[in-house]
C-alpha cells in the first residue's frame, strides 16, 4: 500500500468520502532521504499498474522534480525545482507554479 503526498481525482463521481475507484490521474511525491529508492522505483511501477496517468516525483535535496506522463507513453522529464511546469494530464494547459510552494519544499 502506498501513500502519496497529493493526488488529482477529475471525475468527481469516483471519489466517495476517503475512497478512489481506480488510482488518481495525478499523484506528486516529495522524496525524503529514507525514501528514495522506494518513490523512484517501486512506487512509480505501482502507480503506472494502478492507471495514475501522470506522476511526479519532488526531489529537494538534488532541487529537480522528475515527471512521468504515463498516459502518453511514460516519457520521463527533468525540471529543476522552482518556476511553473506544465502539466502533461491537461495538455499544458494547467501549469504548477512550484515557487509557491518553495518554503514547504
Amino acid at each position: 500500500m502506498v501513500q502519496p503526498d497529493v493526488i488529482i481525482v477529475c471525475d468527481k463521481d469516483r471519489v466517495t468520502e476517503r475512497v478512489i475507484e481506480g488510482g488518481p490521474d495525478f499523484v506528486l511525491e516529495v522524496v525524503s532521504p529514507s525514501s528514495v529508492m522506494k518513490d523512484y522505483v517501486k512506487k512509480a511501477a505501482k502507480y503506472e499498474a494502478a492507471g495514475v496517468k501522470e506522476y511526479w516525483i519532488i526531489d529537494p535535496v538534488e532541487k529537480r522534480v522528475l515527471t512521468f506522463d504515463f498516459a502518453g507513453g511514460g516519457n520521463p522529464g527533468v525540471y529543476p525545482l522552482g518556476g511553473k511546469i506544465e502539466m502533461a494530464l491537461y495538455q499544458g494547459d494547467l501549469k504548477l507554479d512550484l515557487d509557491e510552494y518553495k518554503e514547504m519544499l
